[in-house]
């Protein structure tokens, strides 16, 4: 391939490469080391127009799971509700995966044809909302802890705003425009928030999944608890990623969940004293959307202004204000709220079905 100018590599990774849950240690160890391999290959290999490719499927109908396929070491009772839960997906999970292999390969065909063929192909819709949530997690996690006072993270030499234009002047990342196109790609779902007049602030996936989640939970009440399983499918969701997110709504206190084979989880309090933004708050964190960093005061602008910044940024504060408002609606409606909202019979049809499915 270097002597012809051109070529593909193709690397067989995971969704399980980016992110790994109980279970999955020793399989994500080895998709990690892979996707590490692979775009430090990119980069040697790019001069002589040879490209790499790491695709990360999600769950698709292969032979992965399939009877002998999967060796199963001896199950220890300590790890029977994180490990073992795995265990008991990967058991009854063959043949029940949405993926379809042959449109992952057109895909993969199709990215190999691109004009600009991305480092990273996520296939599968769980695969695509799975990554590009963890991503948002590492975001928030980093910036969560640099605000703090005291816990910096800029111990090196050099301004931030330098570092930043170091990185910028390398260009993107190969796989930057995907994740950008991935971002927008699902489409709003109206009523939700109940108002169409306050800004428009980014949210992953799991504030959806977590409210219509606690929603239903305030619809069966009288089931509790409700299975992670029956949740999940309910909703056409993977069980892993789902049960992060109301495993972070418990340790806010907004759910409960019991242990167990037949555990699962309920409201810790009656859906009028849950807010909107204590859900939001729970799943994104207290990540501020827009951050400040006073460039006003940098460059030529900082050296020739006088007593320009005896005030507060009056950019800052148009977009503080802006955050209020949209916390001050979030905080204004309860889950009591949306379940009123919505259309007529869905309760009890869902109180139905559940209990159905539970027998």
């Amino acid at each position: 391939m270097r002597a012809q100018g051109s070529g593909a590599v193709v690397m067989m990774s995971s969704a399980g490469g980016q992110l790994s849950f109980a279970g999955f240690s020793a399989y994500s160890a080895t998709k990690f080391a892979l996707e590490g391999y692979a775009e430090a290959l990119a980069d040697e290999v790019a001069p002589f127009g040879i490209r790499v490719l790491v695709v990360e499927p999600g769950a698709f109908r292969t032979g992965l799971f399939g009877p002998g396929a999967a060796y199963f070491s001896t199950e220890t009772p300590a790890y029977a509700e994180t490990a073992g839960a795995t265990r008991r997906m990967v058991e009854n999970s063959d043949g029940t995966q949405p993926g379809d292999p042959a449109k992952a390969a057109a895909a993969i065909r199709a990215a190999l044809e691109a004009d600009r063929t991305p480092l990273r192909l996520p296939l599968g819709g769980a695969a695509v909302d799975a990554v590009l949530g963890y991503l948002d997690e590492i975001r928030a996690d980093v910036i969560d802890w640099e605000k703090s006072p005291g816990r910096t993270l800029s111990i090196d030499s050099g301004s931030r705003a330098d570092r930043h234009r170091r990185h910028s002047d390398t260009g993107p990342r190969p796989d930057a425009a995907i994740a950008n196109s991935l971002v927008s790609r699902a489409p709003a779902c109206p009523g939700l928030i109940g108002t169409s007049n306050i800004p428009v602030m980014k949210m992953g996936e799991g504030v959806e999944w977590s409210l219509h989640c606690c929603v239903t939970l305030a619809w069966t009440e009288e089931q509790w608890p409700v299975s992670i399983a029956r949740l999940a499918a309910w909703f056409d969701l993977p069980v892993e990623y789902l049960k992060k997110r109301l495993q972070a709504l418990v340790r806010a206190g907004i759910l409960t969940s019991a242990p167990g084979v037949r555990g699962g989880f309920g409201l810790a309090r009656p859906p009028e004293k849950i807010t909107l933004l204590e859900v939001v708050t729970a799943i994104e964190g207290g990540t501020d959307p827009f951050r400040c960093t006073e460039i006003r005061q940098r460059g030529h602008s900082g050296r020739t202004a006088t007593t320009d910044f005896t005030h507060p940024c009056g950019i800052a504060m148009a977009m503080r204000r802006a955050e209020l408002a949209w916390r001050r609606e979030l905080a204004a409606q309860t889950i009591a709220d949306l379940a009123a909202a919505a259309p007529a019979g869905s309760a009890e049809r869902t109180r139905r079905e559940i209990a159905n499915a539970r027998t």
